[in-house]
């Protein structure tokens, strides 16, 4: 998999960036940042009508006849496509036997999922690469200007003053970081120490992505502002992320890789503003999509369904935001048999995973074990917000270090699944050969170095709690079963396999954890902190009102108060994966989803 003891309190205050008008009294200031605003592309997904190319017509004449390689047909158009302009790939299936990359702000877009399909045989990065720099800007020695950080450490600042301003322009992005607080970050985790967490051997875990707004001398102003307090002591540091692709997209059309060799369908480096929105990814030779020191990108509308491998590894077949990414929206996605279905790690910050819908993830060598398929795997991911997904298990595990400051709203997770075969390779699903797993059942599992999270209004297990030993919260050291109990909260463990008394469990996930307005069926009641008088939820943190693309299904949709609504189709990507439809009303806003959602051979 992507790959603490953890002791004492946070060294430093983690301010607000600005209040959550009505919901301050739940998660105090210092828990949370505002997304709202601060995450996806600033007024959405841009709608583009000018097409430079149909990639059937002369010059380029890429045939789309599932035989003839297109590759170099496709690329010659993608690098010939003027800025804010579309590539357009009309139906057909292009086979293709390399690397697409996309280097400017330019749209590819096909006819649509099962339409336009890209057939791929190739190896390398991805399928599609944003980007044909492989800087390393977390890893290593960053190949650019890195600065110390001499002022405006404070949280909420948009405004930091730097020891040089090399290289540093409005416009541009820098990755900041600091070293390791060891109050509660760290890179140990219970299958050893995360070197490859950061740069500098894993020293600076912690941090975020921002834009430069402003250069005056070395005041340098940035968006959004620091998302915490950096300490002077630390080192804080400033790395120049250069170059970065902004404002390019991959929209309608299906990716079908066959076990050639791809790390990814789709790798975001360096990217600002980008996006993929209404693809269908049938089947990764790797993972579906990474997204790696990006800012502000969007993975929306789509659907990333079955991997080549259902094993830990250097990929996890799962939608992968890491490196410092920040600002980033998953939202509106289907997520459907999957290793791991999303997952955040190496300093991953400040992004949002919305409304999407994920369902039976597994492991091809352990079939009955739960894989998480909310994750945060590596450290150190910090004040993400997972809003209003189906899902099976939210699992900060500290497997590669720590995470902290975590939020999880309104979401529905099932604390168990069901699995159909196939385990391995490509081939139709056997819906008679369904399987139940029931080893490490639970609903949110916080291990021994996932501090200081808000779980808030969700509603938590499913009907196999009710009768297959449900228990509302096991703590380290408590004994903990594999298999016998399912644990509606599970709070202070190391790996899945841990029974109660390993040495690096911890009860600070426990005493840091808000757990207010949560329903579940163990107890079939909602509880509320008795220490926060506030019992009023808002509809969303970072939406401002209900989205066009829900259509006439009710908002929001998962309520705690009223559990039975909480439904596969009660959610857009829920509806689309029962129905093969978008919800009723939706409106031309609403995506038009892949019409087949079973996987052939």
């Amino acid at each position: 998999m992507k790959y603490h003891r953890l002791f004492g309190s946070v060294g430093f205050a983690l301010l607000l960036v600005s209040q959550i008008t009505g919901f301050g009294e739940i998660i105090p200031a210092n828990r949370r940042i505002t997304w709202q605003g601060n995450t996806g592309i600033p007024g959405g997904v841009p709608v583009r009508t000018t097409v430079f190319a149909n990639v059937k017509n002369a010059p380029y004449s890429a045939l789309g006849n599932g035989s003839h390689d297109d590759t170099s047909a496709i690329q010659s158009a993608i690098n010939a496509c003027p800025a804010n302009q579309v590539v357009y790939l009309p139906t057909g299936t292009y086979h293709v036997t390399g690397m697409f990359t996309i280097n400017s702000p330019i749209t590819i877009r096909g006819d649509g999922p099962g339409k336009t399909i890209i057939d791929a045989y190739g190896s390398g990065r991805a399928v599609f690469a944003f980007n044909a720099s492989t800087n390393d800007y977390s890893y290593g020695t960053p190949p650019t200007p890195v600065h110390n950080i001499t002022g405006g450490l404070t949280a909420g600042s948009t405004s930091i003053t730097l020891d040089s301003a090399s290289s540093v322009a409005v416009g541009g992005y820098l990755m900041i970081d600091q070293l390791n607080d060891s109050s509660f970050v760290t890179i140990v985790g219970n299958e050893g120490s995360c070197t490859w967490a950061s740069r500098a051997s894993g020293t600076r875990a912690m941090g975020q992505t921002v834009e430069v707004t402003s250069v005056n001398g070395t005041t340098i102003g940035i968006s959004p502002g620091l998302y915490t307090t950096y300490q002077a002591s630390l080192s804080p540091q400033a790395v120049v992320v250069s170059p970065v692709v902004k404002n390019a997209g991959v929209e309608n059309l299906t990716v079908r890789c066959n076990n050639t060799g791809y790390t990814a369908n789709f790798n975001m480096t360096a990217c600002a503003y980008c996006w993929i929105k209404n693809v269908e990814d049938d089947y990764a030779d790797g993972d579906h999509v990474d997204c790696f020191t990006s800012y502000r990108c969007e993975i929306r509308d789509s659907y990333f369904h079955d991997a080549f491998s259902h094993s830990p590894g250097q990929t996890d077949a799962c939608v992968f935001l890491a490196k410092k990414t920040s600002g980033c929206l998953v939202e509106n996605d289907i997520l459907w048999r999957l290793h791991v279905s999303i997952m955040l790690n190496w300093g991953a910050s400040g992004n949002v995973i919305g409304y999407n819908y994920s369902t039976q993830t597994f492991d091809s060598g352990s079939p009955n074990v739960l894989m998480q398929d909310l994750s945060c795997h590596g450290a150190h991911p910090m004040f993400n917000l997972w809003e209003g997904n189906y899902a099976l298990s939210l699992h900060p595990d500290s497997t590669w270090g720590s995470s902290s400051h975590g939020t999880a709203f309104r979401n529905y997770i099932a604390g168990t699944s069901t699995a159909n075969p196939p385990l391995t390779g490509r081939g139709p699903v056997v819906t008679g050969s369904t399987w139940q797993q029931y080893q490490a059942n639970r609903a949110i599992n916080l291990d021994f170095a996932s501090v200081y999270y808000n779980i808030i209004g969700n509603v938590l297990g499913n009907s196999y709690f009710k009768t297959n030993n449900g228990v509302y919260m096991v703590v380290a050291p408590a004994a903990r079963s594999y298999d016998t109990y399912r644990y509606i909260f599970s709070l202070g463990y190391t790996g899945a396999g841990d029974g109660g008394g390993d040495a690096l469990e911890s009860t600070k996930p426990s005493t840091t954890m808000i757990n207010h307005g949560n329903w579940d069926i163990v107890t079939g009641t909602q509880k509320w902190d008795p220490n926060i008088s506030d019992h009023t939820l808002p509809n969303s943190l970072y939406l401002t009102a209900k989205p066009a693309w829900f259509g006439t299904l009710n908002w929001p949709p998962i309520d705690p108060a009223n559990p039975s609504t909480a439904v596969p189709t009660s959610l857009p990507a829920g509806y689309r994966f029962v129905n093969g439809t978008n919800p009723p009303s939706s409106g031309a806003t609403t995506p038009q989803p892949p019409q087949n959602l079973k996987v052939t051979p």
